[in-house]
């Protein structure tokens, strides 16, 4: 991308500031676009990360993102805000902000000649694997609408569905991005993140706790290879397509806490507690990724060792 003019909504939060990331990056090598990020509060993020301030092709829109202007010179949108399975919303506000969100973006892209839009959507539409083999976009499950934890993949099937008819109506070019699992600097060590979770503890000295019994398959690609992922797919992304996008190594939670033990700390004890843990999450949650290696060569650049030396750096510089 070496021009133009691109808006992101959803670029506060973990995602987008690993997009931010590599968009700066790009700029430092040359490239001349702009970039426009929806915030609710603009002031507070940069107060929070003001290394952004000073950034010159970096603009900001406040607002809702039911209220979102595109401004009309505008021909890259990468809509990834949204409420995850974390929101302090109930699942009826979650899903009005979702679905009535991602139709502002839509009939504002709409308007827009040769507008592109990438929707940051999620593995979750999948609903729950009861297979342990990985997941392609074909794939005919889904989440079961009798419960209400479905209500997020529910929700991201739906904002597919609505980009699939704005596509049909008003030949508005979609690419979905169905995300999976993601680990690396920045993310938070003490909230729904598991790999966050355990590496929090390896960290501060802490024995490691799995609270079920520790056999649910994952599999973790790094943020800063999942930002060059997104990227490619909203330029070259197939019009009308879904991209699986995340790692096809694959490790349990056992697996995965004993490699971060013994990379960190391998004096700590890990306690399996095995207990029922109720979630939405598959027992095998990865992803095929073969759609998108075959057609943009995209990979997982970076294995799971490396990830976690990585991300332990970016908390405890003293990591090697």
């Amino acid at each position: 991308m070496e021009s133009g003019h691109l808006l992101i909504t959803g670029g506060t939060g973990i995602i987008g500031r690993a997009l931010l990331r590599a968009l700066r990056h790009w700029r430092r090598g040359g490239a001349r676009f702009r970039v426009t990020v929806l915030s609710r509060d603009p002031a507070a993020f940069l107060d929070r990360y003001p290394e952004w301030r000073n950034e010159d092709w970096l603009g900001w829109q406040s607002g809702d993102v039911r209220k979102l202007l595109i401004p009309d010179d505008v021909r890259l949108v990468i809509h990834g805000s949204g409420e995850s399975h974390a929101s302090s919303l109930s699942p009826l506000e979650s899903w009005d902000l979702n679905y009535q969100g991602a139709r502002r973006v839509f009939d504002q892209a709409a308007r827009l000649p040769g507008c592109r839009v990438l929707l940051v959507g999620s593995g979750a539409v999948y609903g729950k694997n009861p297979f342990t083999q990985p997941i392609r976009e074909d794939c005919a499950m889904g989440p079961d609408p009798l419960q209400p934890p479905s209500e997020y993949g529910e929700g991201k099937r739906a904002v597919e569905l609505l980009g699939t008819l704005y596509r049909q109506q008003f030949g508005l070019q979609v690419v979905s991005a169905r995300c999976f699992a993601f680990a690396g600097p920045d993310m938070p060590l003490d909230a729904h993140f598991a790999f966050g979770n355990f590496l929090g503890s390896a960290l501060a000295g802490d024995d490691i706790v799995i609270r079920g019994d520790g056999r649910q398959v994952r599999s973790f690609l790094a943020y800063p290879d999942l930002a060059f992922w997104l990227l490619q797919l909203l330029q070259c992304g197939r019009d009308g397509a879904a991209y699986n996008v995340g790692s096809d190594q694959e490790v349990s939670i056992v697996e995965l806490v004993e490699q971060i033990r013994q990379q960190l700390n391998p004096s700590l004890a890990l306690h399996v507690q095995g207990q029922a843990v109720a979630s939405s999450a598959s027992g095998y949650y990865v992803p095929d990724i073969s759609k998108a290696r075959e057609e943009m060569d995209l990979q997982v650049w970076t294995p799971l060792p490396d990830l976690i030396a990585l991300t332990a750096r970016y908390y405890r510089p003293d990591h090697t």
